[in-house]
């Protein structure tokens, strides 16, 4: 059964926070979080309230009494997920890309589009992925090569119709600076060019100049930034407070999401974004609200 210390290394990966981050938070030395995910101490009675309020968790849940809520137990991880997302996980990391690719072939030949095969399928795995590493259950050569497959497999699906009348909002979609995880960043620009918006999707790792030129090269509506690990915040944040300064940029709305953000939209504000998605299809919604559109 999981314990305390695994509890909240898991709760804290999925949030998306650091030790550091999660001691501000709580008040605590960060010595204190590490120390409680070693077993080596262990909070008293209103810590563990303040931790299970932090996290929306119950006691019961925070102490590994029960598998329901926010927290899943390690070992029985994949048990977590169900259907065609399970089956997805389980074919590449035991059969490999062959078999995850005609499972996709199946799925979209029984009539599931891309968005439904990205919502339903490779984020729920992905996620599990993310949770499996965390708990040191893969490891990080695995959670990679998984990674890189998945990628893979997207680029080979061929992406649902788009709408006859295009947007004219143009946009382009980053992964911050140093991020490597680039998969939620690829499905953003793909619902916005199925929504019919003109998309530029470099990947990731550009530097603040590289970015730059790109937003200038053409006008550009809408710049739709993603972070997956919380370290990456404050690249995050020097990219958008450049963009904000730079005189050619000016009318750049800027939108942010990812993991890193632990579903919290004030995170996004506090970078300086415009507004915040939860997810791709999210994404959309948001960037027509945000962004002037034309029939």
């Amino acid at each position: 059964m999981p314990d305390f210390a695994t509890r909240l290394k898991e709760l804290r990966v999925r949030r998306g926070l650091r030790q550091k981050d999660l001691a501000v938070a709580l008040g605590l030395a960060q010595t204190t979080i590490a120390n409680y995910e070693q077993k080596l101490r262990f909070p008293d009675e209103p810590m563990l309230v303040k931790i299970a309020d932090f996290f929306d968790v119950s006691l019961d849940q925070l102490m590994g009494r029960t598998k329901d809520g926010a927290a899943s137990s390690p070992g029985s991880g994949e048990a977590s997920l169900h259907g065609p997302a399970l089956a997805y996980l389980q074919a590449l990391r035991g059969k490999g890309p062959g078999a995850a690719r005609l499972l996709l072939q199946e799925a979209a030949a029984a009539g599931a589009g891309v968005k439904r095969l990205y919502l339903q399928v490779i984020a729920p795995a992905l996620v599990e992925v993310g949770r499996l590493w965390a708990a040191g259950e893969m490891s990080v050569g695995e959670e990679h090569a998984f990674s890189e497959a998945t990628l893979q497999l997207m680029a080979q699906l061929p992406l649902d119709a788009e709408p006859a009348r295009s947007r004219r909002a143009s946009c382009v979609v980053l992964a911050v600076s140093g991020e490597s995880h680039v998969i939620g960043a690829r499905m953003v620009a793909d619902f916005f060019s199925m929504e019919g918006f003109t998309v530029r999707f470099p990947g990731g790792n550009l530097s603040i100049g590289q970015s730059l030129e790109l937003l200038r090269a053409d006008p550009v509506t809408l710049l739709a930034l993603s972070v997956t690990l919380s370290e990456h915040m404050n690249a995050a944040e020097d990219l958008i407070r450049s963009v904000r300064a730079d005189r050619l940029c000016a009318r750049v709305r800027i939108l942010a999401g990812g993991q890193a953000f632990g579903g919290a939209p004030y995170a996004s504000a506090k970078i300086g974004a415009d507004a915040f998605a939860a997810d791709a299809e999210d994404a959309v919604k948001v960037a027509l609200s945000v962004t002037e559109t034309t029939d």
